[in-house]
């Protein structure tokens, strides 16, 4: 994911927010999820060239923070063997814009009545 992403913006929020509720600092998470204060420092600051890291870090750094999901979910990113909802899976695909997920939802939810 581009750094310019503006889903990359609302995790670097969503990470520093965590970082501050937890009072956890940058080198504690660094140091428990393998990684160095300086790449924790620069996921957290704005100008981040890289963007958000892979997949796997984000849930370590989830499991670090104990916030499962709220990380990964800004990004799009699902947990390996955990299996989503149409509802969660549509509303966390990066790829649809909000009037793709709305009509998707609506046609969902039509299908879930109509079943019932």
């Amino acid at each position: 994911m581009k750094p310019d992403d503006p889903r990359a913006e609302r995790w670097r929020q969503l990470l520093a927010d965590e970082l501050t509720q937890t009072g956890m600092s940058q080198s504690d998470l660094g140091r428990a999820i393998g990684r160095t204060a300086a790449q924790v420092n620069q996921w957290v600051n704005p100008g981040n060239r890289y963007g958000p890291p892979e997949p796997d870090v984000v849930f370590a750094i989830e499991d670090a923070l104990g916030c499962p999901d709220r990380l990964s979910s800004a990004l799009g990113y699902i947990r390996p063997g955990s299996v989503p909802d149409v509802e969660q899976a549509v509303r966390v695909d990066p790829n649809l814009t909000k009037a793709q997920r709305e009509t998707l939802l609506d046609l969902w939810q039509v299908l879930v009545e109509r079943a019932g």
